[in-house]
C-alpha cells in the first residue's frame, strides 16, 4: 500500500524521488528541471495516493509463484464495482482499473521464469548521491537461481503515472539507480544481477532493464546531484 504522503513545509535538505531524479537527469528542459526541484522541496501538504487500489494487486501478481490474472481480473472488477459519488472518486476507479489491465496485457512478455518475488521492505534508507538523499524505495525484490546454484538478486520499482509516461533516457537512468540500490542492499555487486534490476512503467507497458553500460550514467547522476544541492538553497 502507498501511504500518503504529509508534510509541514519544505524540506531543508537536497532529497528527490529515484523517477524525479531520472527524469532530471534525461530533460533537456531547463524549465522542467527547475520545476521537479521546486515540487521535491515545497511538496504539496497532502497527497493523496492516486493509485492504492491497484498497488496491492500489482505486487501480489508478482510475489504469487503462479502469477495467476485472475486475481487481478477479481481486483478490477472490484474497483469497477465500487460506487463512486465525485468526479475524483470516478477518476480514481477509472485510472486504478485500467492500471491493473496495462498489467494484464503485460503480463505475457514479462521475465516471470525462474525468479522469486518478495516484497521488499518498505521502509528503506535513501541513497546518498553528490549530498542529496535519492528515495528508491523499490516495490519488489527478486532472487534468481542460476544452473550452478549460484543465487543472485535484484530488484524492481514500479512506475505508476499515467499523465507522465517515462522517456527511455528517464527510464534507463531510473533503472541505472535501481542497480546501484540494490548493489547496496545486497551487500555488493557480485551478488546483484544487473539484468534482474527494472522499472517497470505500467501504463506505457514497457520494462526497462539497467543498461550494461552504466559508467556515464551514474556520472551524468553523480553530476545531476552535485548541481541540485548547490540549487536547493536558492530555490
Amino acid at each position: 500500500m502507498i501511504a500518503l504522503k504529509k508534510t509541514s513545509g519544505p524540506r531543508p535538505l537536497p532529497r528527490i524521488s529515484v523517477t524525479k531524479l531520472g527524469e532530471y537527469v534525461g530533460s533537456r528542459s531547463a524549465a522542467r528541471r527547475k520545476t521537479i526541484l521546486v515540487d521535491q522541496k515545497y511538496p504539496k501538504p497532502f497527497k493523496t495516493a492516486i493509485y492504492n487500489d491497484c498497488f496491492d494487486p500489482l505486487v501480489g501478481f508478482f510475489v504469487d509463484t503462479s502469477h495467476d490474472t485472475a486475481a487481478v481480473k477479481a481486483a478490477i472488477l472490484a474497483i469497477q464495482s465500487r460506487t463512486v459519488t465525485t468526479e475524483t472518486e470516478e477518476m480514481r476507479r477509472q485510472v486504478n482499473s485500467q492500471a491493473l489491465d496495462h498489467l494484464l496485457k503485460t503480463a505475457p512478455s514479462l521475465p516471470l521464469d525462474g525468479i522469486a518475488f518478495r516484497k521488499a521492505p518498505q521502509s528503506t534508507k535513501p541513497l546518498v548521491i553528490g549530498g542529496v538523499e535519492v528515495s528508491i524505495r523499490p516495490e519488489l525484490e527478486l532472487v534468481v537461481t542460476g544452473k550452478s546454484g549460484a543465487v543472485h538478486y535484484g530488484l524492481l520499482k514500479l512506475y505508476l503515472s499515467k499523465s507522465h509516461p517515462l522517456t527511455d533516457e528517464a527510464g534507463s537512468y531510473v533503472a541505472t539507480l535501481v542497480h546501484s540500490y540494490a548493489s547496496h542492499r545486497f551487500t555488493g555487486p557480485k551478488s546483484v544481477d544487473r539484468k534482474h534490476c527494472y522499472v517497470f512503467d505500467v501504463f506505457q507497458e514497457k520494462l526497462f532493464v539497467a543498461p550494461v553500460n552504466h559508467t556515464q550514467r551514474r556520472k551524468d547522476i553523480n553530476a545531476a546531484c552535485e548541481e541540485i544541492a548547490s540549487r536547493w538553497p536558492s530555490l
